[in-house]
């Protein structure tokens, strides 16, 4: 396959030459012919292309920034979720530290295993 155009702009060009086609105009046709057959200037059409005029196009690049927006938005908030839990675990073990938890567990196992081996 060569790398000269991609999918999409082989698809545009042959989107082009269909449409030019379908109007009963020369495929081959310049630009400047075809801005002067529409009444608008070389310069006007180069920036209408600039422009991107394409309405699937246009549609599909508002939905994906809107979906983009979105999707941000919702990684910072889980983002944030995160923060406050890793927070909240570590109050736990800077308590359970203080308070010594870990040696009473340790004892209270130590306890339950000499009366089972007691019965």
């Amino acid at each position: 396959m060569s790398a000269i155009l991609t999918k999409e702009e082989v698809s545009t060009v042959v989107n082009a030459r269909r449409i030019l086609r379908q109007n009963g105009l020369d495929p081959n046709m310049d630009v400047k012919s075809l801005c002067g057959i529409v009444g608008i200037s070389r310069k006007t059409g180069y920036k209408w292309a600039d422009e991107n005029h394409v309405p699937e196009l246009s549609h599909q690049i508002n939905s994906l920034e809107s979906e983009l927006k979105t999707q941000e938005k919702a990684r910072s908030s889980a983002e944030k979720e995160v923060a406050d839990l890793r927070f909240e675990v570590d109050c736990h073990k800077a308590a359970w530290e203080i308070h010594g938890v870990d040696d009473l567990l340790v004892k209270k196992k130590d306890i339950r295993s000499r009366k089972s081996k007691k019965l």
